[in-house]
């Protein structure tokens, strides 16, 4: 933890959240919230400097609006943004939500980055 930032999320993206048992690092212990339910003094998880493990950081503020989503397609279905643990689905679908885009992707490697396919999805 100690290290100051900032991320967006949608209010339904899940987010791990530390809990004691889990020591130092992410575990099995950690249960998953909904990014709207986060709140101050919540510990989450975020990458760690030099390995970029995970490690638990406490929540400070937590702010609301609204911006585009954007889809991101991970083998393990979770990612890091600015350095914070989330997944990459937002709703009770789970992994079957970004199902589509993994599987265009599988065929056709690179597909997503495509500067038309980018902009549709955009749209």
């Amino acid at each position: 933890g100690g290290e100051a930032g900032s991320f967006e999320l949608t209010g339904a993206h899940p987010v791990p959240v530390h809990k004691g048992g889990c020591e130092e690092g992410y575990c099995g212990d950690s249960h998953i919230v909904a990014a709207s339910k986060i709140s101050p003094g919540d510990m989450i998880y975020r990458t760690r400097s030099p390995t970029g493990a995970p490690a638990p950081a406490a929540v400070v503020s937590v702010s609301r609006g609204a911006s585009p989503v954007r889809y991101v397609v991970t083998r393990s279905g979770l990612f890091f943004a600015d350095g914070v643990l989330g997944a990459s689905y937002s709703t009770p679908l789970g992994a079957l939500e970004v199902a589509p885009f993994a599987l265009l992707d599988a065929v056709l490697p690179s597909v997503l980055r495509w500067r038309s396919v980018r902009g549709a999805l955009a749209a």
